[in-house]
């Protein structure tokens, strides 16, 4: 469980999409889990399934993937943004990208699950 009250930026960015109810922030705030990630740190390998969407509440990440032993970044996220293998995450089939920490970042998440009950 999150604060809502350190959800400011969590909500605001949703709130760009579609209205959210009270009842939806207080349940998003029982069910988000932050964590905290050094630099280095693998989110989500190529040929996994992505099994949680990020919100970047403090940091820096890449997407990449390699081509001929080279690594080609697909995009970078920071504070206040959504990082999520797009493909992997909504289809629930391996990832052709990797998700890497780039700095030392604290992360809100979801799953794939606890989305769809919220779809619901």
């Amino acid at each position: 469980m999150v604060a809502t009250t350190g959800l400011t930026g969590f909500f605001e960015q949703l709130s760009q999409i579609s209205f959210l109810s009270p009842d939806l922030r207080q349940h998003l705030s029982l069910i988000l889990e932050e964590e905290t990630f050094p630099r280095k740190t693998i989110l989500l390998k190529a040929g996994h399934i992505s099994r949680r969407i990020y919100f970047v509440k403090k940091g820096f990440l890449r997407a990449f993937f390699y081509k001929a032993g080279s690594p080609y970044a697909t995009w970078f996220m920071g504070q206040n943004e959504f990082m999520i293998s797009v493909y992997s995450f909504f289809s629930q089939k391996p990832s052709f990208e990797n998700i890497e920490v780039l700095e030392d970042s604290i992360l809100l998440s979801i799953t794939w699950d606890e989305l769809q009950s919220l779809y619901k």
